[in-house]
């Protein structure tokens, strides 16, 4: 088993054996983040792994496919790599946050009509109702405090009943949902986290048909370029977590082929409350970081500060060596200058001149002073030696 570490790194080969061991959901339990995650990232690195059922057969002794090799379109050492968080993350707020806060609100139904809709909803629906659509079909939200809601006309009134369900279910769970007085984004604080969503709808890119005009424009002026794509509404709605970047965490709830962004309501609560428990991981952690990094600053300082008091007790050392050893010579001198002037006539002149040399030597020879304390601090707020 690999332990939980911050991240997980396994070049491409050894996720390769990996998968064909044991199975994507056994391993994704092992590495704290979702068998989906982990099947996504697979086919990321074109890595294959066991169709469905491979497992149950191979438990009841059943003839298996066989084992397809690892494609060469990339270099087996690639690097592949894990963050824990999502599981942890899942398993926190399953076993804390759910029955607490979440109970309430199972098997949320949007109604077919909008009834008795939020404050919040109504200003929304106010202002979408009576705006004009924006290019590309999106209805412009303006610079005005209502719901983040960008949906086509087609799908506003779906789009009000979603999201109308939504602030109802958080306010169950004694949430409140407001909207940003700057960013004029909506939001949620979950647990002291600022957690931001949004409703939005889909365009999709269809190829352009160049039209009669646009051949004829083009002909005329070699400038113009013909669009390459048309922009059209899709229909298809998704709610979505803006400010989730890189917790890994899920982001994003959407219709599909067969679901319906009505039946993932409940799913899109449990994620916001994730995304909370994500944003508290991330902010603990920089503050472990940062408080790591303030001991190591002290450390540092202490270690910086040792230093200097011991250059400077060298300083000094050095210091008291040349000043010992130029009073040592001019007493040599004084003892030479009184040797060869035993005889002089001139004895008052020679018997103050040695004694200024004597007096001279004496001021500068260090050991004719005190010599300052060796502890730390008294020797550091020395200024003269």
């Amino acid at each position: 088993m690999i332990p939980r570490e911050e991240v997980i790194i396994l070049t491409r080969k050894e996720l390769y054996e990996s998968v064909w061991m044991e199975p994507i959901v056994k391993l994704a339990k092992e590495w704290g983040m979702s068998d989906v995650g982990l099947a996504k990232a697979c086919r990321r690195h074109d890595i294959p792994i066991p169709p469905r059922g491979y497992w149950a057969k191979k438990e009841f002794g059943k003839p298996l496919p066989k084992r397809p090799v690892l494609p060469k379109g990339r270099p087996e050492d690639e690097e592949v790599r894990f963050s824990p968080w999502t599981a942890k993350i899942h398993e926190s707020v399953n076993q804390n946050t759910i029955d607490t806060h979440l109970s309430s609100i199972s098997n949320l139904i949007v109604p077919a009509e909008l009834n008795d809709p939020h404050p919040l909803v109504v200003k929304t629906a106010k202002l979408l109702r009576n705006t004009k659509k924006a290019d590309p079909f999106l209805l412009p939200r303006k610079n005005s405090q209502i719901l983040s809601v960008e949906v086509t006309p087609d799908t506003l009134e779906r789009g009000l009943r979603i999201m109308d369900t939504v602030v109802k279910a958080l306010e169950e769970c004694d949430l409140q949902v407001q909207i940003h007085p700057e960013s004029k984004i909506t939001y949620v604080t979950i647990e002291n986290e600022t957690i931001e969503f949004g409703l939005r709808e889909k365009l999709e890119n269809t190829s352009h048909e160049p039209t009669k005009h646009e051949l004829a424009k083009k002909e005329e002026h070699w400038w113009y370029d013909i669009p390459k794509y048309d922009v059209n509404p899709s229909g298809r709605l998704s709610l979505s977590v803006v400010n989730a970047n890189y917790l890994g965490v899920r982001q994003n709830w959407a219709d599909g082929k067969v679901q319906r962004l009505e039946d993932c309501l409940e799913k899109f609560l449990i994620g916001l409350f994730q995304v909370a428990e994500a944003k508290k991981r991330r902010r603990e952690e920089r503050a472990a970081r940062e408080r790591e990094w303030e001991e190591q600053r002290k450390v540092y300082a202490e270690q910086r500060r040792l230093i200097e008091i011991e250059e400077k007790r060298i300083g000094f050392l050095k210091s008291n060596i040349r000043q010992w050893r130029e009073a040592e010579e001019i007493r040599a001198y004084l003892k030479t200058v009184q040797n060869n002037t035993q005889d002089s006539s001139d004895v008052e002149n020679v018997s103050n001149w040695c004694e200024w040399i004597s007096a001279y030597a004496e001021s500068i020879d260090p050991l004719a002073r005190i010599l300052p304390k060796f502890d730390l601090d008294d020797l550091e707020n020395e200024t003269n030696y």
